[in-house]
C-alpha cells in the first residue's frame, strides 16, 4: 500500500512539473506571437504608409542619404538636411513627414512597452526592429525630441532610443 501511495505522489509531482513546463512553453509562444503581431503591423498600413512617406521624401536626396549611411555626416549637417527634406515633403504629401516620424516613434514606444512588460519576446523585437530603429534614430532623433517637447510627451522616442540602440550615428565630425 505504501508503494502505491508513494507512486501516486510521485505521479502527481511529475504531473505538476509537466504542467509548469507546458505553461512556460505556452507563455513563451504567446510572447512570440505577440511580437510577430507587431512585425505584421509594421509591414501593413498605416505603418507601411508612414515608412513610404519617409522613403519618398529621400528619393531626390539619395546621394546625400548614401553619404550619411556609408561615410557619416556631422550631426548639424544631418539636421539641416532633414529640415530641408521635411519642408519639401510637407508641401507634397499627406500625411506629412513630421506626422510619419511621430507615428513611427510612437509605434516603437509601444514595442518597448510590450517588451518591458514581458508580453513580447525581446529576441524577436530586437532582431526585427533594431536595425531600422537605429537608422530612424540617427536621422530623426532631433525631430522626435522637438515633438516630445511640443506635445508634452517626454517619453516619446524612448522606444527608438532603446530598441534602436545607442551606437554612434555618424563617423564624421
Amino acid at each position: 500500500m505504501k508503494v502505491l501511495e508513494a507512486a501516486s505522489y510521485l505521479g502527481g509531482l511529475v504531473s505538476l512539473v509537466l504542467i509548469v513546463i507546458q505553461l512556460r512553453a505556452d507563455a513563451a509562444q504567446r510572447r512570440t506571437q505577440t511580437a510577430f503581431e507587431f512585425v505584421r503591423q509594421f509591414g501593413n498600413s498605416p505603418m507601411s504608409d508612414h515608412r513610404a512617406v519617409l522613403l519618398r521624401m529621400w528619393l531626390p536626396y539619395s546621394d546625400q542619404l548614401a553619404v550619411i549611411n556609408q561615410q557619416g555626416m556631422p550631426e548639424k549637417e544631418i539636421a539641416a538636411l532633414i529640415e530641408l527634406v521635411l519642408t519639401e515633403v510637407d508641401k507634397q504629401t499627406s500625411p506629412n513627414g513630421v506626422v510619419a516620424i511621430h507615428e513611427i516613434a510612437d509605434f516603437y514606444d509601444q514595442l518597448l512597452i510590450c517588451e518591458e512588460s514581458g508580453a513580447c519576446d525581446p529576441k524577436v523585437i530586437r532582431n526585427y526592429f533594431s536595425s531600422y530603429g537605429h537608422s530612424f534614430r540617427c536621422l530623426y532623433q532631433k525631430v522626435v525630441e522637438a515633438q516630445a517637447a511640443a506635445t508634452g510627451a517626454p517619453d516619446l522616442g524612448k522606444g527608438i532610443r532603446e530598441i534602436g540602440g545607442s551606437a554612434p550615428c555618424t563617423r564624421a565630425g
